[in-house]
């Protein structure tokens, strides 16, 4: 996961995260194929009240 900015979130590894304004896009190029995704921000997920 790559982030275009300096002041990524700090957001410790394992915690679930939710995406803020998520796009997938597929690509095809000689012969291959894949999905990119890409988001505006991530957002640690809040945690659900038992």
């Amino acid at each position: 996961m790559t982030f275009p900015s300096e002041t990524f979130p700090q957001i410790p590894e394992c915690v679930q995260v939710v995406p803020v304004g998520l796009a997938a896009f597929y690509w095809q190029m000689n012969g291959r194929t894949g999905r990119n995704f890409c988001a505006e921000t991530i957002r640690p997920a809040a945690a659900k009240a038992a």
